[in-house]
């Protein structure tokens, strides 16, 4: 007694799915056994911790790049609470409306990465244009202009993390880059509102 069916008494769409289940019993089978081979050896906590691990030396090796650029440039930059580096050179007109949140700021920009590529600025792109305080810009570029005014000019270090991330921005800013923007705040403008008309 046959434990199987006679293939060859069979239509050739029977063959077929005979064949498909067949194929799909022995996948379903390997993959059981993977799972069941790999799954005690990492535990979640574990894989986390490696995780943080990382970053924590990402982030390290970040900062200690920064701080080699700014040794190796002579650029005399503060370092902020969250990390931000920056250098401001204030307008001497006192009466220049300061950045807050909220307000739509213009800027004419350069940024580049550390080894000097140029990656946009204002004159390929036209000028930079965001309101403050909103998720539209990076997170360093936001704290940065914040502490500026119309007419305010800055060269600023953003890290990875306060830039693009780990991840990156697709083909113009590489994974884990820390940005070197140089800029100037050509417009404060009290609302968003304020910007569409202008």
């Amino acid at each position: 007694m046959h434990r199987f069916p006679d293939l060859r008494h069979c239509n050739r769409r029977s063959r077929l799915f005979i064949l498909c289940m067949a194929i799909l019993a022995v996948l379903c089978c390997a993959c059981k056994r993977n799972v069941v081979v790999s799954a005690p050896n990492v535990s979640a906590s574990n894989a986390k911790e490696d995780m943080l691990s990382a970053q924590e030396i990402a982030v390290r090796q970040e900062i200690e790049s920064i701080e080699a650029f700014l040794k190796r440039s002579g650029k005399p930059m503060q370092r902020s609470g969250s990390g931000l580096y920056y250098h401001i050179e204030e307008n001497p007109n006192p009466k220049a409306p300061k950045v807050e949140r909220g307000n739509a700021v213009r800027l004419s920009y350069t940024l580049r990465l550390l080894n000097g590529e140029q990656i946009a600025s204002s004159e390929q792109n036209g000028l930079k244009t965001f309101v403050v305080g909103k998720s539209e810009s990076e997170p360093g570029l936001t704290e940065a202009v914040l502490m500026m005014k119309k007419g305010d000019r800055a060269q600023l270090i953003l890290p990875s993390r306060l830039g693009f991330g780990f991840s990156g921005n697709g083909a113009e800013v590489p994974a884990m880059a820390s940005l070197l923007y140089e800029l100037c705040v050509e417009e404060v403008l009290v609302s968003p509102e304020q910007m569409a008309e202008n």
